[in-house]
């Protein structure tokens, strides 16, 4: 269900479904926040939902040599669903997100504009963003051949 927001002083806040992802998708914070802006958006579909159908996986592979997997710019490395994963990049959820809103919304990749340029642009015009950063906002390690 879409609402209105609400301006409260300098802050303005829009309603947006909440989902927890505590338990069941212990790295699942990209998958439910894109659930949570496409159910916002009136899209009806629920969090297992979009992984099964809308979210490319790929396993993590442990060799002799350390441990490899897929790029996280294509694909969720690992699964939601398990705590030891490492979640997507950006361009990956942006494909996901258009697999499950199909050509009715368009979403864009903002990746490294600056906080209060993304609030200015959208959240101050009643539009919601998936917003993640790394720990403490360092930035993310450089593309390897493969993941130590």
């Amino acid at each position: 269900m879409i609402s209105d927001r609400k301006e409260t002083g300098d802050m303005t806040k829009i309603k947006v479904p909440y989902i927890d992802q505590s338990g069941r998708y212990p790295t699942g914070c990209e998958s439910v926040t894109a659930v949570m802006l496409l159910r916002y958006l009136g899209c009806d579909i629920t969090v297992d939902g979009f992984i099964r159908n809308c979210l490319r996986c790929r396993a993590m592979e442990q060799r002799e040599d350390g441990l490899y997997g897929p790029d996280p710019n294509e694909f969720f490395c690992g699964s939601p669903y398990d705590e030891d994963s490492f979640g997507i990049y950006a361009k990956g959820l942006l494909k996901a997100l258009e697999k499950a809103a199909g050509k009715d919304f368009q979403f864009t990749d903002e990746s490294g504009t600056p906080i209060q340029k993304l609030l200015e642009k959208y959240i101050d015009q009643g539009m919601p963003v998936v917003f993640w950063a790394t720990l403490d906002f360092q930035p993310v390690p450089e593309k390897r051949d493969h993941w130590l």
